[in-house]
């Protein structure tokens, strides 16, 4: 039996992916209340509580890897009590030691799982042991898949958002930075997500309308401050992924691996992290377009133009089935 545990909505859909491509193998899940929306629309049941669990049964845990205490931890904690095969995946390229600190005590399971050679060596680097890495691709990118959709479609979306029907759509993919990172903190980016709406909202169209695409973690209320006499101003937080990519003129973000998953599907996908300390991977491998500065941006966002989107091989094909093959021999 497998069980899935993880506390964050990212690394919930890697598993979740991972637990659909399953054919004969059982498993549970275990969800946190922001992760057990991620299973749930991808038709997933999860367990009400730790207590359900028959910890006998389990033959491997797999979990996220979350930054403080959570499911994650917890569930790597008692594999490790009860000789059970433990796997986390770091299903991003940021804060790789940091994923397994809990007030200064490192709690790593038997095996890690990283994106590519590029996490590998950073992870490395970062102080995470050389012989729990396994390089094994990236599901949730392998899976995007851009969807053919109608002009009747796209209006549609548009008048349940309440979108003019003409005008361009930027969509910003906002994250938690500034309460997460302090700025005398060593992973502070150089920036924080207030800031880098602000100068986006200095050089956008009146006419425009301005989507920002809040992340699992944060609040509805997060940005009603900007709200007021802004109508062409929507701020959504559950909503169809493909379409809001698909419909959006510029999608633009910081450092969110939505930004990736949007690269696979459109050629319009921006990060701007004004003043940054840290590259974006994005950047690094060219998969996202980077904006370099305020007066870029003015330039990237002042007339917008819908880019034909082209079809690109994806690096992460067969990952699914590489990660399958690992879990069976750890059983």
């Amino acid at each position: 039996m497998i069980l899935f545990a993880v506390n964050d909505a990212g690394p919930a859909k890697y598993l979740a992916h991972i637990a659909k491509s399953l054919k004969n193998e059982k498993y549970l899940c275990l969800a946190s209340a922001i992760s057990v929306k991620v299973f749930a629309s991808m038709d997933i049941n999860c367990l009400d509580s730790i207590d359900d669990l028959d910890f006998d049964s389990i033959d491997v845990i797999l979990t996220g890897t979350c930054l403080g205490d959570g499911l994650d931890k917890e569930l790597v904690r008692i594999g490790k009590n009860k000789n059970i095969t433990t796997i986390s995946v770091i299903e991003h390229w940021s804060l790789y030691k940091k994923r397994f600190d809990l007030n200064g005590e490192y709690f790593y399971p038997d095996m890690i799982f990283v994106n590519d050679n590029q996490a590998k060596f950073e992870a490395e680097s970062d102080g995470l042991p050389r012989e729990k890495l396994h390089v094994v691709g990236n599901p949730v990118l392998e899976n995007m898949k851009r969807y053919n959709y109608s002009n009747a479609d796209h209006l549609i979306w548009r008048k349940n958002l309440r979108i003019n029907a003409k005008g361009s759509i930027i969509t910003f993919i906002s994250e938690v930075l500034k309460d997460d990172f302090d700025e005398d903190s060593p992973e502070f980016q150089g920036f924080n997500e207030f800031e880098v709406v602000n100068d986006i909202l200095g050089v956008i169209s009146y006419q425009d309308t301005f989507i920002i695409k809040l992340h699992p973690a944060e609040n509805q209320k997060k940005y009603d401050f900007i709200l007021k006499n802004n109508p062409n101003i929507i701020v959504i937080k559950d909503t169809n992924i493909n379409k809001l990519i698909q419909f959006s003129n510029v999608i633009i973000g910081m450092g969110s691996m939505l930004l990736l998953e949007a690269s696979l599907l459109t050629n319009s996908v921006y990060s701007y992290r004004p003043n940054e300390k840290i590259e974006f991977i994005g950047n690094k491998n060219g998969m996202v377009k980077k904006i370099y500065n305020s007066a870029d941006l003015k330039k990237k966002l002042s007339v917008i133009e819908k880019q034909n989107f082209t079809v690109i091989n994806n690096i992460f094909s067969g990952s699914t089935k590489f990660i399958n093959s690992l879990i069976k021999k750890s059983i």
